[in-house]
């Protein structure tokens, strides 16, 4: 799933609002909820009535993917459709039957192809079998079109109406091959390639690039894509692909946390984070010991530290291991030098735990989606301005923070 997108102060913001979106309900994630961002109150709640497999947002549009809560049949149809986030309004719904031509075609095409290519029929009807809008998609969105991973296909959708546009080949091996889009371009897995970049509008691919095992993190400017695996960060020319520069991690000394869209990476090291540019390896600063981190080996750092950073602020959340519970510790770094600006510390929670805090930070505040529950920090000094316990049977999904037009719009 793509990672909660990262809104900060743009002209016009004056004139819009933005809306936090949780999804909740168990293990079905039954419902999306709007929360206002001052108060966490509850602007307006949807109930979906089925399994929540995908979410992704853009221009104050929730795109949704949905099947029936039971996994038993694989080619469980999917349910893909928009709401306008200001209103809750459904905006369009496409499935299988309402993509049945477009669908036919593919099928024909692709699997007398692959039957051509193999010289197996049989090959050709797995093929064309294969291409479905069914069980557990993934969705990303970028602008005016929508991108639908189904079970390694990937489909285009106009975002505006939900028809179809484009279909790109079936990848072996993967369920989900959509890392990121931005700028009228998907980026997705490819075979044999590990990252390929697809126009947007067409799917016509613009280049490949091999040598990301499984990206973690993707970032963007206006010329350079920025991606993280747990061996190396690189920085790529968005134009053609072109490597530019290669950050070796060092597995047994340091760990990924985070990264900054200017080409500034995030590493924890021994008990603190530091910040390096990567265009020439500088360290520019490291912040003070984080507590509890000297309890971590390198190899655990992963799954303990997250960052996410913004132009003014390096939020980070991670886990203090006691010997029988652990503290869940969130704060705040001064961008430029590390300098610390505030630290929450939440109740002590008995283990077993698992996961970690998902972290959106999005004009002034900082959101964070734990087992413990959603909270919403100042992001200048670290004041709690609600947090909502989870209730009976419930699951959050990480806080995604979106804008919406003006309620006067």
């Amino acid at each position: 799933m793509q990672a909660p997108e990262d809104l900060e102060s743009q002209p016009g913001d004056s004139l819009a609002e933005h809306l936090v979106i949780l999804c909740t309900g168990g293990a079905g994630r039954t419902s999306i909820e709007a929360l206002q961002p001052e108060d966490g109150l509850n602007r307006w709640w949807f109930e979906l009535g089925r399994t929540l497999d995908g979410i992704a947002v853009a221009d104050g549009t929730i795109f949704a993917a949905t099947r029936r809560r039971s996994r038993r049949n694989e080619r469980e149809p999917e349910l893909v459709f928009a709401l306008r986030a200001r209103d809750r309004t459904v905006l369009w719904r496409t499935d299988e039957t309402s993509l049945r031509w477009p669908l036919a075609k593919l099928k024909l095409k692709y699997g007398m192809r692959t039957a051509l290519g193999q010289i197996s029929i049989g090959a050709g009807r797995q093929a064309a079998k294969s291409i479905q809008l069914a069980w557990d998609a993934d969705l990303v969105a970028d602008g005016d079109m929508l991108f639908v991973c189904s079970q390694g296909a990937t489909f285009a959708l106009d975002a505006r109406s939900g028809a179809f546009r484009w279909f790109y080949p079936i990848v072996t091996g993967f369920t989900h091959n959509l890392i990121s889009a931005h700028g009228g371009r998907l980026y997705v897995r490819g075979d044999p390639y590990a990252m390929v970049a697809l126009e947007g509008r067409t799917g016509k691919t613009l280049w490949h690039f091999n040598g990301m095992a499984e990206p973690r993190t993707v970032l963007f400017d206006d010329a350079h894509l920025y991606a993280a695996d747990d061996r190396a960060i690189v920085i790529l020319r968005a134009a053609d692909g072109t490597l530019e520069h290669t950050y070796t991690i060092q597995p047994s000394t340091e760990a990924f946390a985070g990264l900054r869209a200017e080409g500034v990476a995030y590493l924890m090291r021994s008990t603190g984070l530091h910040a390096v540019r990567l265009r020439d390896n500088k360290d520019l600063w490291h912040s003070a010991a984080l507590v509890g981190a000297a309890t971590q080996e390198p190899y655990g750092l992963p799954g303990m530290a997250q960052v996410n950073a913004t132009g003014q602020h390096v939020f980070y959340a991670y886990r203090h291991r006691l010997a029988e519970a652990g503290v869940l510790v969130v704060g705040a770094l001064e961008a430029e030098t590390g300098r610390p600006l505030w630290q929450w510390r939440g109740p002590e929670v008995p283990f077993p735990m698992a996961g970690g805090a998902s972290l959106a930070a999005a004009l002034g505040h900082l959101y964070l989606s734990a087992h413990e529950g959603t909270f919403a920090f100042d992001g200048d000094d670290g004041h709690l301005l609600w947090q909502l316990h989870p209730g009976y049977n419930e699951r959050l999904w990480g806080p995604v923070v979106i804008r919406t037009e003006s309620v006067a719009g």
